[in-house]
C-alpha cells in the first residue's frame, strides 16, 4: 500500500532491502565502564546506573549499528540487592539526557545463588552461602518494613497535629528508601539467577513481602518450573551466558560478575 508522500517527510526507497523492528536489550551493561558492581556490600540499593552511564562510550553506536536502539542498563551480580537501572535510546552523538528514556518504568538488580556467594565467600564475608544469601536479602527487607512503618506513624501523627510534641521525625536513609520503594511496587525487581531452587525461594519472598518480581535473568533451569512462573506472572530475560554456563563447568575468571 502507498502512502501520499509529504514534503514534510524524507522518503527512502527501501525497495529489495529488510525492515526489522529495533532491538531491545533487556540486560545490558554497555557504557557503564569498570562500574558495573558496586562490590562492597551484599545489599546496595541505593546505587543509581544513571550515575555511572557514559553517554559517549562507543558500545552504544556499535550496538545501534547492530539494530539494538533501547537498552536497560543494570547493576551487576555481585550483590543480593543490587542498584537502580537506568533505560537508554542509542541516540549516539546526543545529549546525556536526551539518551535517557522518558517515563521508563523504574527498576533494580537483584542476584541469587554462585556469584553474590563467590564474591563475599571468597572473603570470609556474609553471604558465602545461598543459606546466607537469603538471610542477608530478607533482612534487609524487614529493616525496608520497619522503616517505612516509623515513617508512616510520624507522618500520621503529624496530619493529626503538626505541632505534636512527641513526633520524632525518622532519620532519612538512602539504602532503606529505595527498598521502600520496592515494597511500595515503585521499582520491579530484576533478579540474576541460574538455579530452580533459587527462583522459587525468590518467587516466595517476592510473595511475603508483597513486591513485584519482574523477571529472572538467565534462568536456565525455568524449564523445571515454567508452570510456576506462568502462575506468578514472571517474566524470563535471558541473553548469551556464557560467564555462568562455564562457571559451572569449572572454568575461572578474572573479575567480576555481570
Amino acid at each position: 500500500m502507498n502512502a501520499p508522500a509529504s514534503a514534510a517527510l524524507t522518503v527512502i526507497d527501501a525497495g529489495g532491502k529488510y525492515l526489522t523492528p529495533g532491538i531491545v536489550d533487556s540486560h545490558s551493561h554497555i557504557a557503564l565502564d569498570d562500574d558495573v558492581n558496586e562490590a562492597t556490600n551484599p545489599i546496595t540499593p541505593q546505587m543509581m546506573m544513571k550515575d555511572a552511564f557514559d553517554y559517549q562510550d562507543k558500545a552504544i553506536y556499535r550496538a545501534l549499528a547492530g539494530g539494538v536502539t533501547t537498552s536497560l542498563l543494570l547493576h551487576g551480580s555481585a550483590n543480593m540487592i543490587g542498584g537502580q537501572a537506568v533505560v537508554i535510546k542509542h541516540k549516539y552523538g546526543a545529549s546525556r539526557d536526551a539518551m535517557l528514556f522518558p517515563n521508563a518504568p523504574g527498576s533494580i538488580k537483584f542476584a541469587s545463588g554462585e556469584n553474590p556467594k563467590r564474591v563475599y565467600g571468597s572473603r570470609d564475608q556474609l553471604p558465602s552461602t545461598r543459606m546466607g544469601n537469603f538471610e542477608v536479602q530478607r533482612q534487609a527487607l524487614v529493616e525496608a518494613q520497619d522503616y517505612i512503618r516509623e515513617w508512616d506513624a510520624y507522618n500520621a501523627k503529624i496530619k493529626r497535629d503538626k505541632d505534636a510534641k512527641d513526633a520524632t521525625r525518622p532519620k532519612h536513609d538512602l539504602k532503606l528508601e529505595a527498598l521502600a520503594d520496592v515494597l511500595r511496587g515503585k521499582l520491579m525487581v530484576q533478579i540474576h539467577c541460574y538455579r530452580a531452587d533459587e527462583m522459587l525461594t525468590e518467587m516466595a519472598m517476592a510473595k511475603e513481602f508483597g513486591y513485584k518480581l519482574r523477571a529472572f535473568h538467565h534462568a536456565l533451569e525455568a524449564y523445571k518450573i515454567s508452570d510456576q512462573l506462568a502462575a506468578n506472572n514472571v517474566g524470563i530475560a535471558t541473553f548469551a551466558d556464557w560467564w555462568g554456563y562455564n562457571r559451572r563447568r569449572g572454568m575461572q575468571f578474572r573479575g567480576t560478575p555481570c
